[in-house]
């Protein structure tokens, strides 16, 4: 098999798509290949990347703002409770283990991609795998500072909407919400974070040093601005397996291309 550069960008993540609605199990954390392959029901298949690049936001970062900053940046995850379900070691990510391309990394038989900065085109990218806009009016921090009359500020969701079915316009109508559904994902909070900020809210950013909830396998969202380690497994599965949500072909196809 000929081995393939896969340049990963993520802009804002999780897609929302409900075709299934099995449950959610975050693998251990030191899981190989084999196993999360077994664990995804992704049997015979053959994956040869020599690296993936990632280059996102704090929803994807997996370290530049705390290899910067190094502990003092409390909203970059560089300080507890960030980490606190990765060996309990700040890393960088803004959620409490994983993030997505953490999974995907594992699929691809590679270690979790380190910090970065870099260039794309002129250094031989020809792979890229771009996420849409995450439901931003959905966030706990704009469910509780804003006015709204739904579940949602639909004025903030209306306007990540608009951008994604510019930005995918063959996928089909972008489901961006939870609240449909939850509980057949195995989530029962879906709008308000497991971390503590100095006013103890739940809805500005989290306060260093201070416990989380315990509860956060089910909860959507660990801080109030991004998700958590069980959300980012959900739309790596997706991403890697559902075509319907990666358009034109799902990650496990452009991987093996």
């Amino acid at each position: 098999m000929v081995k393939l550069h896969i340049w990963v960008f993520i802009i804002l993540i999780y897609l929302l798509d409900f075709g299934y609605g099995d449950a959610i199990e975050v693998p251990p954390l030191n899981i190989n290949q084999k196993e999360l392959m077994k664990h995804l029901s992704l049997v015979d298949i053959k994956i040869a990347l020599p690296v993936i690049y990632v280059f996102s936001d704090s929803f994807c970062d997996n370290g530049n703002n705390k290899t910067i900053l190094g502990n003092k940046d409390a909203s970059g995850g560089g300080c507890f409770p960030f980490g606190i379900d990765f060996d309990g070691k700040p890393t960088g990510r803004v959620t409490n283990g994983r993030i997505g391309v953490d999974f995907i990394a594992t699929v691809a038989g590679l270690p979790y991609p380190p910090p970065i900065m870099g260039i794309l085109y002129t250094l031989g990218a020809r792979k890229f795998f771009v996420s849409n806009v995450s439901p931003l009016g959905c966030s706990p921090f704009n469910i509780n500072t804003k006015n709204h009359s739904g579940p949602c500020v639909e004025e903030i969701k209306n306007c990540a909407s608009v951008y994604n079915d510019l930005l995918v316009g063959l996928l089909a109508k972008l489901q961006s919400t939870l609240h449909v559904k939850p509980r057949s994902y195995g989530f029962k909070d879906v709008n308000t974070s497991c971390c503590i900020d100095n006013n103890g809210t739940r809805i500005q950013v989290s306060a260093p040093n201070i416990a989380p909830y315990k509860d956060r396998k089910n909860h959507v969202f660990f801080d109030p601005f991004h998700p958590s380690e069980t959300m980012h497994f959900f739309w790596a599965r997706r991403f890697l397996k559902d075509s319907s949500v990666c358009s034109p072909i799902n990650l496990i196809q452009l991987m093996q291309a």
